[in-house]
């Protein structure tokens, strides 16, 4: 098991007009904050979007643009973000954060119930984007806010030298006394949609189960 880190962001609204790397589908400025806090956290292969509809993706994953919001009854449901992660041997990560806003953070918190929601308790766009940019100033105050991590180590960039900070981990209050971060509770995961208009407009995480659950009924009938 990795100590370091998970990062999960959201995907966007606002997209590019053909299919790309996820990293640049998404061209919305709230995407791009909550991307650039993320790679100031740790390297690219712990950042993970997460897609209303295709679920988690890599930053490399090739993306078709597409209109689906989280808050939507058809949105990936917990139980394909829960597979997909144990598929990628994510399931077990100690630590991750969640930089996206409450609908993302719900979805998360089902997944992995002690991630950090590092944006709980702000009062709208504007103030999320203003504690990212202070986070891209000073990574090291946002992994603080983890809970049961003495020390970490964490890269700036990629591309760069590993810049080492010790890091003094008590309790993460606001003002008002209450914790930044909040365990999630477990929620009850949505049934998968029934039906699509075809096949190739289904996403990518409802396709893997049909071809799964045709192949499971193939070899039951040649049995």
């Amino acid at each position: 098991m990795t100590t370091q880190p998970l990062v999960i962001i959201p995907c966007g609204g606002k997209k590019a007009d053909s299919l790309r790397p996820a990293r640049d589908l998404y061209i919305g400025s709230y995407f791009r904050a909550c991307l650039a806090t993320a790679l100031t956290v740790g390297p690219a292969d712990r950042v993970r979007i997460l897609s209303a509809k295709h679920g988690l993706l890599t930053l490399d994953a090739e993306v078709a643009p597409y209109e689906l919001r989280m808050d939507s009854p058809i949105a990936v449901p917990e139980r394909i973000v829960r597979e997909q992660a144990k598929r990628a041997d994510l399931l077990d990560t100690a630590h991750v954060i969640v930089l996206a806003g409450s609908a993302y953070a719900r979805k998360v918190g089902a997944v992995w119930p002690r991630a950090l929601d590092a944006l709980a308790g702000t009062g709208g766009i504007g103030e999320q984007l203003a504690r990212l940019a202070a986070w891209r100033m000073d990574p090291a105050s946002l992994v603080a806010l983890l809970p049961d991590l003495p020390t970490w180590r964490y890269v700036q960039h990629a591309e760069e030298p590993a810049r080492v900070h010790a890091v003094r981990v008590g309790d993460a209050l606001t003002e008002c006394g209450r914790h930044v971060g909040r365990p999630f509770r477990e929620v009850a995961a949505r049934r998968m949609p029934s039906c699509a208009a075809c096949s190739s407009a289904w996403p990518s995480w409802a396709r893997e189960v049909e071809t799964a659950r045709r192949a499971d009924a193939l070899l039951g009938s040649s049995a």
